[in-house]
C-alpha cells in the first residue's frame, strides 16, 4: 500500500525551513544560532512523525510514543492512556515494559485523569500543577516528584476522544509546549488509525460434515481433560538461614573488606570502623587508671604514718575500681572496630562503596552471610496471577544463568498478605525448598522465573480462567 502524502502543514514547514536557510548568511550570530535551533527542532519533529508511520503494531506505536518523544516535548515522565469502559486506563509508560494495573502510581494517575474528566473535561489539552485533580488523601499526591502535568487528548477524525497523553515535568508548561504536543498527538492518532483500520480477510473453507462433528466432539472432550493450573512468578535464590551482620557499636564505617558474593570463613575481616575517637578514649581511660593506682598507693603509705589517712584508702580503692571498669569498657569498644565474620558462607551485600563514611548505630544491619550449601527459592506471585496453592506444591525454577535446565523445588511457605515487591507490584511472598540435589546448585542471588503448579482442573477452566475473572470484575457478578 502506498504511503500517504505528508500533510500540508509538513510541506509548509519544509518551505519555511528552506526560506530560513536562505536568510542564514544575512543574519547576526545570535539570530543564526536561534535559526539553527529552530531547524533542529523541526527536523526532530519530522523524524518523529516519520518513525511513527513505520510502526507495525499498536503496541509498538504506543511504546514509541511513550519513550521517543522526550526530546521534542521536554517531558520527564510520560503516560499513554486509552479508554476502557467508562475510565481511562494506562496502556504505556516511559521506561516501563509492562504496566501493572494494580500498582499504586497507576491507580493514582487513572483517578487523577478521571477527576479531570468529570470536572473540566478531557476533550481539550489542559496543563495543571499538583495537587489539582489528584486524590487528596493519596500518598502519591504529595510525593510524586514531577509536580507539573499536561493532558493532551488523542482525538479521531470524528472528534471521538479514545485516549490521551499525560506528560509530567518539574517545571511549568508553556503554551508552545501545548501546541507542539497537540501536533505530536495528531501524528500518532493518524498512525494508529492506519494500523487498527486494517481488516484481515477471514479465510473461508469447507469441511466434511463428519470431520467437522468429529473435531467438535474431540475439542469438547478435550476441554474436560484434567490438567494442572500453573502460574509464573519471579524467583531469586537466597540462603535459608542467613544471619544478619550488624554494627556492634555507634561508629563510622571506614572500610568494607569484602565484595558481594565473596566466600568467607569464620573470623575473616568484614568491616573496619573509624577508630580515632575510640583509641583516644582508651588512652584516656588507661591514664585515669594509672592516676587512680598512684592515688591508692599514696594513701596506703600515708595511712602508716597518719591514722586519719586510712579513711581515704577506701575512697581511693573505689576510684581505682571505677577507673578499671572504664578502661575495660574502652578496651572492649576498641576491639570492636574490626568486625569479623561470625560464621562461614557467602556474603550478601548490595553496594559496599555506599557504606564507606556512613554512620551506623548499634544493631544496624550491614550485610548477611548465607550458607551456600543450604539454599531456597524466594518468589513474588502477583495478585493478578494468584491461585489456590497448597504446601508441598511442585515448583520448577528456570534461572537466567541456565534457562534450559529447570531446577525442581517444593513449596514450603506462602504469605497471605500481599506487599509491594521491588518492581512496585502487589505480590504474595512464597518460598520453596530445592529438591534436585543431583544438579549443581545455583549461586546466591541468581534470578529467574518459577513455574508453580496448583491443583488439577478441566482444560476449559485453565483456558478461560482469566476471561472469567475479567468478566466478573467488570460486571460485578
Amino acid at each position: 500500500m502506498n504511503n500517504p502524502d505528508p500533510p500540508k502543514s509538513v510541506k509548509s514547514q519544509i518551505v519555511q525551513m528552506r526560506r530560513q536557510s536562505e536568510r542564514v548568511h544575512s543574519e547576526s550570530p545570535g539570530d543564526i544560532q536561534k535559526t539553527k535551533e529552530q531547524l533542529r527542532n523541526a527536523l526532530r519533529l519530522l523524524q518523529l512523525e516519520a518513525d511513527a508511520r513505520l510502526a507495525e503494531s499498536t503496541q509498538e506505536l504506543l511504546y514509541h510514543l511513550a519513550n521517543e518523544t522526550a526530546d521534542v516535548l521536554g517531558w520527564r515522565q510520560m503516560f499513554v492512556l486509552h479508554r476502557k469502559g467508562r475510565k481511562m486506563r494506562v496502556r504505556a509508560s516511559s521506561s516501563v515494559a509492562r504496566i501493572d494495573p494494580h500498582a499504586p502510581i497507576i491507580c493514582w494517575l487513572e483517578d487523577t485523569v478521571a477527576t479531570l474528566e468529570n470536572t473540566e473535561g478531557i476533550a481539550t489539552s489542559a496543563a495543571f500543577s499538583l495537587p489539582a485533580y489528584a486524590p487528596k488523601n493519596a500518598q502519591e499526591t504529595s510525593e510524586y516528584p514531577f509536580r507539573h502535568l499536561m493532558w493532551v487528548p488523542l482525538v479521531t477524525s470524528r472528534n471521538i476522544v479514545y485516549g490521551g497523553m499525560l506528560l509530567a515535568r518539574d517545571t511549568p508548561w508553556k503554551p508552545a509546549h501545548t501546541s507542539l504536543a497537540e501536533r505530536v498527538s495528531a501524528t500518532y492518532v493518524h498512525a494508529q488509525s492506519r494500523l487498527e483500520g486494517k481488516r484481515l480477510a477471514r479465510p473461508s473453507f469447507r469441511r466434511n460434515r463428519a470431520l467437522l462433528w468429529g473435531a467438535v466432539t474431540a475439542m469438547t472432550v478435550a476441554m474436560f481433560i484434567p490438567v494442572p493450573l500453573t502460574v509464573l512468578a519471579p524467583a531469586t535464590v537466597v540462603g535459608r538461614n542467613a544471619p544478619a551482620v550488624t554494627a556492634p557499636l555507634d561508629a563510622i564505617v571506614s572500610e568494607i573488606a569484602i565484595e558481594p558474593g565473596d566466600v568467607v570463613e569464620q573470623g575473616d575481616l568484614l568491616v573496619t570502623f573509624e577508630d580515632t575517637e575510640l583509641r583516644n578514649a582508651l588512652l584516656i581511660a588507661e591514664e585515669d587508671f594509672a592516676v587512680a593506682q598512684a592515688e591508692l598507693a599514696r594513701n596506703l603509705q600515708a595511712s602508716f604514718v597518719d591514722p586519719s589517712a586510712s579513711a581515704d584508702v577506701a575512697v581511693s580503692q573505689a576510684r581505682l575500681d571505677l577507673a578499671r571498669a572504664q578502661r575495660d569498657l574502652a578496651y572492649d569498644r576498641f576491639e570492636k572496630v574490626r568486625l569479623l565474620a561470625p560464621i562461614g558462607g557467602r556474603v550478601v551485600i548490595d553496594n559496599p562503596t555506599e557504606w564507606i563514611g556512613q554512620p551506623v548505630v548499634v544493631g544496624e544491619r550491614i550485610m548477611s552471610i548465607a550458607d551456600q550449601e543450604d539454599l531456597v527459592i524466594e518468589m513474588q506471585l502477583s495478585v493478578n496471577d494468584a491461585i489456590p496453592l497448597e504446601t508441598g506444591a511442585k515448583v520448577r525454577a528456570f534461572m537466567d544463568t541456565n534457562p534450559l535446565s529447570p531446577i525442581g523445588a517444593t513449596l514450603t511457605q506462602q504469605g497471605f498478605a500481599p506487599a509491594l515487591s521491588e518492581d512496585g507490584t502487589l505480590s504474595f511472598p512464597l518460598r520453596a525448598d530445592l529438591t534436585d540435589h543431583d544438579t549443581s546448585l545455583p549461586r546466591i542471588g541468581a534470578r529467574g522465573i518459577a513455574q508453580i503448579f496448583g491443583a488439577d482442573h478441566p482444560l476449559w477452566y485453565v483456558l478461560f480462567r482469566r476471561p472469567i475473572v475479567a468478566i466478573r470484575q467488570s460486571l460485578g457478578i
